[in-house]
């Protein structure tokens, strides 16, 4: 299994991520963006990968959805982002 530290792109020493959400934040369900059909098998392989490195983790019971941003890299590859806008404090 490779270590996540060895993941291409990944520079540095990175930890758990906290988001700082807003004080009245309640937990909020949001439909899935639309996935283009071109990228539903590259997603599938990053999904893989994040999740055998340890990067994301699956679970079963789930109070917070936040949708799934897919950017195309002009390389062909993909990047995985997740859209926590409605969650993030109003700086």
């Amino acid at each position: 299994m490779p270590k996540f530290l060895e993941m291409e792109g990944i520079v540095g020493e990175l930890g758990e991520m906290k988001i700082p959400l807003k004080l009245e934040a309640k937990p909020i369900k949001k439909r899935p963006y639309r996935i283009n059909p071109r990228y539903k098998e590259k997603v599938k392989v990053e999904i893989d990968r994040m999740l055998e490195v340890g990067i994301i983790k699956p679970i079963v019971d789930y109070k917070w959805i936040c949708q799934m941003v897919v950017h195309d890299k002009k390389s062909g590859e993909i990047t995985i982002c997740v859209d926590l806008r409605k969650l993030m404090m109003l700086s």
